[in-house]
């Protein structure tokens, strides 16, 4: 019990020593809930209208109707955001303000934008308030089951500060063996930690060890994401840990993120960005299955004015029995799990996707078979031969060792799923 207090004493302090804002987000979205949704959606439409009135290229005039203005606006992607740095860049705001991000995207389009740093600590305040849906408050202990160095190189002190901070241990998932899984169980338990986060992928395997090899872990809940949650490894995790997994849907690009209940509603959050669901003309729908868009209004070192995120969903007009105002997203028809199993390791599709933000590569797909990867990449060959083969190779290979790793530039070997959705990994084993 002490031991807990002072995990927590340590959380708040650290976090008002280094990131102030979190702590007063978290605090500030926790009461929100409170709000009936009319409310929410007043104070969304105020935020938006004064973010659409510095947005250059646009012409949105203070204390006009901001939900009819914005349908009006056209739909756009990352590929046009590309094209077009200088529009959607905001030149204005001081350096000091925001960072350089970096996404492979699950789309198969690697994209680097900016991102605010106060839209940052937002994001952060949010996902805390989202693991509240399941039972977590600030400061509990969290493990990590995700991402890792790209080259396996040790967390810095940094990075381990920032980890005791937010009472969080971190466990690569980039190329895990069993070997790797029995010493992330052993830590887990005698750490007791009291949740377990993760890409699906990464955590749907380590359930399968778990079971494979008869132990036992139990956490209070889990918090899949990066990946789509199917029914089956929703069940199979859930009876492996003795608890409810909550799903969450988000990204960072267009700000928005909606977090699971205790009842499976996907909560839409209202604070950092406005998240549609339009048609083919773009014209928003409720009911209906259709495009994802987003207009994050906290971030205003990139516009990303209905940002088209690729992925599919219903946005609901029902309200959920557990009681949070938040909107709902259902019928999410986002990427499917996937992950590359080569010498005996574990590549996810999350850490794929990382690893590829970091080429100047427009568009990949992985192709596994039993003994060799093919990449299918479009790009310049022989910018992409000289400086991006040799960090992907680098990267693997540090990971699970070398394997016949080949590159295909014949972009007819793309394949997507029924639905029409781009998989980052297709499987022929």
């Amino acid at each position: 019990m002490v031991g807990l207090v002072v995990d927590k004493v340590i959380t708040y302090l650290g976090l008002l020593l280094s990131r102030p804002r979190v702590v007063f987000y978290y605090f500030y979205f926790i009461g929100q809930m409170k709000l009936d949704l009319d409310c929410l959606l007043g104070k969304q439409n105020e935020r938006l209208g004064r973010y659409l009135v510095d947005v250059p290229y646009l012409n949105y005039v203070r204390g006009g109707d901001v939900r009819q203005y914005i349908s009006d606006v056209e739909v756009v992607d990352k590929r046009k955001m590309k094209e077009f740095p200088g529009r959607y860049n905001n030149s204005g705001i001081a350096k000091r303000k925001w960072k350089n991000v970096q996404t492979g995207g699950s789309t198969g389009v690697p994209f680097k934008y900016r991102l605010e740093k106060k839209c940052e600590d937002v994001g952060m305040a949010l996902l805390f308030r989202g693991w509240s849906y399941g039972g977590y408050s600030l400061g509990d202990r969290v493990a990590v089951l995700a991402g890792g160095s790209l080259v396996g190189k040790k967390v810095g002190f940094k990075g381990r500060l920032t980890q005791r901070i937010l009472n969080m241990k971190k466990f690569s998932s980039y190329g895990v063996s069993d070997e790797d899984l029995f010493g992330y169980y052993q830590s887990m338990k005698g750490w007791q930690a009291e949740f377990l986060r993760g890409y699906v992928s990464s955590v749907y395997e380590f359930a399968k060890y778990i079971n494979r090899n008869s132990l036992s872990l139990r956490f209070k809940a889990v918090f899949t994401t990066a990946e789509m949650l199917g029914e089956k490894e929703r069940k199979y995790i859930e009876s492996t840990f003795s608890c409810k997994v909550f799903n969450n849907y988000g990204l960072n690009d267009g700000g928005i993120s909606a977090y699971e209940c205790e009842h499976g509603s996907l909560h839409v959050d209202l604070e950092r960005a406005l998240l549609e669901v339009v048609d083919d003309d773009g014209c928003p729908i409720v009911g209906e299955v259709g495009r994802i868009v987003a207009t994050a209004y906290n971030n205003r070192a990139t516009y990303f004015v209905r940002y088209d995120t690729g992925d599919l969903g219903v946005l609901s007009s029902k309200k959920c029995s557990c009681g949070r105002p938040y909107p709902i997203l259902d019928g999410l028809k986002g990427r499917s799990t996937d992950a590359i199993f080569i010498n005996g390791k574990m590549i996810g599709s999350p850490v794929l996707t990382v690893l590829m933000s970091h080429t100047s590569v427009k568009r990949y797909q992985f192709h596994c078979y039993s003994e060799q990867v093919i990449l299918i990449v479009e790009a310049d060959k022989y910018a992409f031969e000289s400086e991006d083969l040799p960090l992907i190779k680098k990267s693997l290979f540090s990971h699970v060792g070398s394997f016949d790793l080949r590159v295909s530039y014949d972009l007819s070997g793309l394949e997507k799923t029924s639905s029409g959705k781009h998989k980052v990994v297709v499987n022929h084993v």
